[in-house]
C-alpha cells in the first residue's frame, strides 16, 4: 500500500485496513457547502422521491454510518486501493486519483508498464477526466451516491445504510476482477457508441447482491430492500424501455422522453435553475416499491436466501467413551478346550472380557484389539 493515501486528508480518516493487494480507507467529513445547501433541496424531488426516503431529507450521514460501512466490508480481500468518502465529495482529489500512477492507486483498469505505453495511458486518463468532471459536478449538486471506478472512490451522501452498502458493493465487484476483465467492463461503461442491453441493470443487481451478503442480519436486509429494490427497478425499467424502443419505437420512445420540469429560485444568493426529470424512472421506482411491499416475506432477494429460511440443525450429541468402544470393537474368535459346554458357540460377536493372559496381566488397549473392563 502507498505510504500516503491520495485524495483524503489524514484527519478525515475513520478507519483504514491493508490487504495483500490493496486497502480500504473510510473517511468522514460533513462539511460540503454545495451539497449541504442546494444539494439538499435538489435531492428531494430526485433521490428521496425515487427511494421514498423523504424522512431523510436535509439529514447528513453520521460518523457511525462510516464505521458501520467499514465494519461490514473490512474482511474483503481488496485487490485495489478503495477510498470511501462519507458526507462529502472532493472533485479535485478525485481528479488527482484518476491521474495518479498505477502503483499509487491500485485497482483501476490501467496496467501498462513500458514508457511508451504509459504515455498513451496517461492520455487515456486525461480523456477520462474530461468526460468525468461534468458527472462529478452533477453528483455533488444533487447529492448522489456513486462509485467512481476510475478513481476507485465510493462517495456517500444518503444517511441510510443500504445506500452506502450498495455503492461499496460496486467497489467489491470491480476490485475482485483480474485487470483485463476489469478493463473490459470499464470500456463497456464509457463506450458511447454501443450500449449493451441491460448492462446497467446487471451491474446494479451485482452491487445489491453483494450488499445483501454483507449486511449483518436479516433485519438490516429487510430494511435495505426497501431502498435497493426500488433503486434497481429504475435501471431495469429504463433498460427495458430502451430495448423495447428497438422493436416498438412508437410505444417506447414517448415513455423514455416524457419528463417534468421544476423551477428552483433562491433570491438570497441569486440562484435560479430549471430541473428536468424523466418520468420513466419514477414509474419504475413505484413498481419496485410495490413489489417490496406486496411480497415482503419472499425468502430470496438478489440471489440471497435469508438466514431464517433454512434453520441450521443442531449437531448430533457426541458419543461417550463406552459407546465409542462398543461401536468400534471388532468381533474376535474365542478358543475353548474341546468338550467344554457351549463349544458350538465358539464365535462371540464382541469381546469385553477380563482378557487376562497366562501371567495374569491384562493386555494393553490398542486400536487393533479393543479389550476393556
Amino acid at each position: 500500500m502507498p505510504e500516503h493515501t491520495i485524495g483524503v486528508r489524514p484527519k478525515d480518516i475513520v478507519h483504514q485496513k491493508q490487504t495483500a493487494e490493496g486497502s480500504l480507507t473510510v473517511s468522514y467529513n460533513k462539511r460540503d457547502i454545495v451539497a449541504n445547501t442546494i444539494g439538499h433541496v435538489l435531492a428531494i424531488p430526485t433521490t428521496h422521491t425515487l427511494l421514498w426516503t423523504w424522512g431523510s431529507a436535509f439529514k447528513n450521514p453520521t460518523r457511525e454510518l462510516a464505521e458501520q460501512l467499514f465494519d461490514r466490508y473490512k474482511d474483503v480481500p481488496w485487490k485495489g486501493d478503495v477510498l470511501v468518502r462519507v458526507g462529502h465529495t472532493e472533485i479535485f482529489n478525485d481528479i488527482k486519483r484518476m491521474l495518479a500512477r498505477n502503483e499509487d492507486v491500485r485497482g483501476r483498469p490501467w496496467n501498462i508498464k513500458d514508457k511508451v505505453g504509459r504515455t498513451l495511458e496517461y492520455a487515456g486518463k486525461a480523456g477520462i477526466v474530461v468526460l468525468q468532471v461534468p458527472t462529478l459536478v452533477k453528483n455533488k449538486i444533487f447529492r448522489r451516491d456513486y462509485y467512481n471506478p476510475f478513481s476507485n472512490t465510493v462517495n456517500i451522501y444518503h444517511p441510510r445504510l443500504a445506500a452506502g452498502m450498495h455503492e461499496l458493493g460496486h467497489a467489491e465487484f470491480f476490485n475482485q476482477m483480474e485487470n483485463k476483465k476489469r478493463a473490459a467492463y470499464y470500456l463497456a461503461m464509457v463506450n458511447p457508441i454501443v450500449q449493451l442491453p441491460f448492462f446497467r441493470s446487471f451491474m446494479e443487481y451485482q452491487a445489491s447482491s453483494i450488499a445483501m451478503k454483507r449486511f449483518k442480519n436479516d433485519t438490516e436486509r429487510r430494511q435495505g430492500l426497501k431502498i435497493l429494490e426500488a433503486a434497481w427497478a429504475t435501471y431495469l425499467g429504463i433498460d427495458a424501455l430502451t430495448a423495447a424502443a428497438i422493436v416498438a419505437p412508437a410505444l417506447a420512445l414517448p415513455l423514455l422522453k416524457s419528463a417534468i420540469s421544476i423551477s428552483i429560485a433562491l433570491p438570497s444568493i441569486g440562484y435560479k435553475a430549471v430541473v428536468t426529470a424523466g418520468l420513466a424512472p419514477y414509474g419504475a421506482a413505484f413498481a419496485g416499491h410495490a413489489m417490496n411491499r406486496l411480497y415482503p416475506k419472499k425468502d430470496q432477494r438478489f440471489g440471497y436466501i435469508f438466514e431464517g429460511k433454512y434453520p441450521v440443525k443442531a449437531p448430533a450429541a457426541a458419543l461417550g467413551p463406552h459407546q465409542v468402544l462398543e461401536a468400534t470393537a471388532r468381533p474376535v474368535e474365542i478358543k475353548k478346550p474341546e468338550g467344554t459346554p457351549g463349544d458350538h458357540d465358539r464365535h462371540s460377536h464382541r469381546q469385553f472380557g477380563s482378557g487376562g493372559d497366562r501371567s495374569g496381566k491384562r493386555p494393553l488397549h490398542s486400536n487393533s484389539n479393543r479389550i476393556t473392563f
